[in-house]
């Protein structure tokens, strides 16, 4: 695949960048419990939702210019998640601007259940690098 880089001139805020679909399968809330405990039940914890909204930023938000720098992550849990619920995220650029000569994006990620309901969302700053 030889897809166009997403340069700071390319992103526009109000635009959707992507979307995908998505689920949380046992073995990453496995992982997750490696690193951070708890049981071994299939509740997904609500600080699993960050691992969500990166994973949809990395998948969507792609190719990114090397050299980017990751300067901030809010996340809020709005729905209860479940293991193996279909979920569908999608990543639009809310804001850019260039202060101090450096390139600042803001992108909002948002993660529907099939319902429709609003299960998480987030917004990820970045320092853009080209």
């Amino acid at each position: 695949m030889n897809a166009t880089v997403l340069t700071f001139d390319r992103l526009q805020p109000g635009m959707l960048v992507g979307h995908r679909h998505d689920r949380i399968e046992p073995t990453a809330l496995t992982m997750w419990r490696t690193i951070y405990g708890g049981s071994g039940d299939l509740a997904v914890p609500a600080g699993f939702a960050a691992v969500l909204v990166m994973r949809a930023y990395l998948a969507i938000v792609s190719p990114r210019p090397p050299g980017n720098i990751h300067r901030a992550l809010d996340v809020r849990a709005h729905h209860p998640l479940a293991v193996d619920l279909p979920l569908q995220s999608a990543v639009a650029c809310t804001d850019k601007q260039i202060r101090n000569g450096r390139r600042y994006v803001q992108f909002t990620v948002t993660i529907h259940a099939p319902e429709g309901q609003l299960c998480v969302d987030g917004d990820i700053d970045m320092i853009w690098a080209a």
